[in-house]
């Protein structure tokens, strides 16, 4: 209800209390105190009760309607809370997707789990993006010196992106006098096995294989030397190597190799898993 009502009653009740005195007598004191109330002395004293009854209604109703605009504000204020949340959230958003987008243009992205920006790696066979820091071991050159009798060739491995530990790799060198796939296995004097090496990330590790009684070799023929092993990154995940690379005498190019499949059939034929 609201508070004129209460008002309107208390005016009613209280002109009632002010004026019945003049109107009459109200008490009669030849009777006991109770007894002597007349009738317009019991209509003051309802009236009176009943304006404490009516006061305490309105204070009651005051306390609710103050109940319930406190609440309305707390409401309120939760909206208002939760529509800056949002809005900040989707600023922060903004952001971010903006952060994120100038780092993929130059090829990084920003990991929030370790709280680090890392590089971003294209497989071009797969055509994908591969998010990493592990490390990647591959043939970085195959150069080739002659001395008398013997080739020198200088195998030199890289390790992108993250150092690798633990490198172990088996080497067979297979040669191809009229690239005609009439291969040789052709032993080597030296590392023919790497044990235990650790390359830096970015940086490069070489090694000499020595193949003697090159006076039946051609100038013109292919060798090939397939590696074969694994290494291991910082927190010891172990990755498998198993490649094939050429080195071509007359056009001194190294590379990969089409006839991976002919080549580890020959290796198989020499009881050579590969």
């Amino acid at each position: 209800m609201k508070p004129y009502f209460f008002n309107t009653i208390l005016g009613i009740l209280g002109f009632i209390i002010v004026i019945l005195p003049f109107t009459g007598k109200v008490h009669d004191g030849r009777r006991t105190w109770l007894r002597g109330f007349t009738t317009r002395g019991w209509i003051i004293c309802i009236a009176f009760l009943a304006t404490l009854i009516v006061t305490y209604l309105k204070d009651l109703q005051a306390d609710k309607v103050d109940k319930i605009k406190a609440y309305q504000i707390k409401i309120d204020k939760i909206k208002a809370d939760s529509i800056s949340r949002k809005r900040n959230d989707e600023s922060n958003a903004k952001i971010v997707n903006a952060f994120t987008s100038a780092l993929a243009k130059y090829g990084y992205k920003y990991d929030s789990a370790e709280n680090v920006i890392k590089k971003i790696v294209r497989d071009s066979s797969k055509k994908q993006i591969i998010y990493g820091n592990s490390p990647e071991l591959s043939m970085k050159s195959i150069q080739l010196k002659h001395n008398n009798d013997s080739l020198f060739f200088d195998l030199t491995l890289t390790s992108i992106q993250a150092a690798s530990y633990q490198i172990n790799l088996q080497m067979y060198t297979i040669y191809d006098q009229n690239d005609d796939n009439k291969y040789e296995l052709i032993p080597i004097m030296n590392y023919d096995i790497i044990d235990g090496v650790l390359i830096p990330k970015d940086r490069d590790f070489t090694f000499t294989a020595r193949i003697t009684g090159v006076n039946s070799i051609s100038m013109k023929g292919t060798f090939y030397f397939a590696i074969k092993g694994n290494y291991k990154d910082v927190n010891k995940k172990t990755y498998l190597f198993n490649n094939i690379f050429l080195y071509e005498m007359n056009s001194k190019r190294f590379g990969g190799t089409l006839n991976r499949k002919s080549l580890t059939d020959f290796l198989r034929q020499k009881n050579i898993k590969f």
